[in-house]
């Protein structure tokens, strides 16, 4: 009997060695889900940059099929003459001539009759807004009636591109958005010009009478913000006065947190991707 109890005794585990187990086991995991965590943010970066890159080549396609750009696109703000969208994400807004580098990369346009013409020679002739601002779910496009044709001083989001390498504090060739997404920066001679911004809409001629599913960010909510790509067209800039002018240029796309490709494959070929980010 007493030498069972004693080999009985030596099979189980003591206290000290259940909690040196779970000391071991607590690092262990220390270390790993970190790495885990970091998967699923390069995952997510590496799902942007793909949706980004198809939404680019079904534009240019359509273009070339159909020889003019889409129509039918969400205007981002609450009206012909309105503000910004109230659910457009944070990371898009800025004062009119104001932002900081790195930072906020909308602003506002009116239309003049020479921007007008270029986007309508392009085949852009009118966008889709919300004008419900207490609407917490719905986008500029899901009500069927909230349209309005561009006329000669309509109002639509545009990049905020710097005019000066000084002002606000342009530090670097790929430090503003635009720059890193476009290769639009003050250097460049086409900086003078204007680059609009139109969100995709639900009725959008990119994919005939509607689209159910209008490709999502990783990192906007749904719910709570305008969560639709964004596309870029280049257009004259304010003071260009010509007789012809160029039609509208599709510059590329870009995701509804601000976001655009290159900032999504930099997260992807990180080690060190913050946690959580898209």
């Amino acid at each position: 009997m007493i030498s069972s109890r004693v080999r009985n005794r030596k099979t189980g585990l003591t206290l000290i060695e259940l909690v040196v187990v779970l000391v071991v086991l607590i690092a262990l995991a220390g270390l790993v889900l970190p790495r885990v965590g970091n998967m699923f943010s390069q995952a997510n970066s590496a799902t942007d940059a793909s949706i980004i890159a198809d939404m680019n080549k079904a534009i240019s396609t359509f273009e070339t099929r159909y020889g003019q750009a889409p129509n039918g696109w969400d205007g981002i703000l609450t009206g012909p003459n309105g503000s910004f969208y109230p659910n457009l994400h944070p990371n898009l807004q800025t004062s009119q001539g104001t932002a900081t580098a790195g930072g906020p990369i909308l602003t506002t346009t009116a239309l003049t009759d020479t921007q007008l013409a270029s986007l309508n020679k392009a085949g852009i002739t009118f966008l889709h807004y919300n004008n419900d601002s207490n609407n917490a779910t719905g986008r500029p496009s899901d009500s069927g009636t909230a349209w309005a044709m561009l006329a000669s001083g309509t109002s639509v989001a545009s990049l905020f591109v710097p005019t000066t390498s000084t002002s606000p504090a342009w530090t670097a060739h790929g430090s503003t958005f635009p720059d890193r997404a476009f290769n639009i920066n003050p250097f460049n001679a086409g900086a003078t010009d204007t680059f609009v911004v139109f969100g995709v809409g639900q009725p959008c001629s990119l994919r005939g009478a509607s689209i159910q599913d209008s490709p999502i960010v990783q990192g906007a909510t749904p719910t709570k913000y305008y969560a639709r790509m964004l596309a870029v067209y280049h257009i004259p800039g304010p003071t260009a006065s010509m007789s012809d002018p160029f039609a509208a240029q599709f510059v590329g796309t870009f995701c509804p947190d601000g976001t655009c490709i290159n900032d999504n494959l930099a997260k992807y070929n990180s080690s060190d991707a913050p946690l959580g980010t898209n």
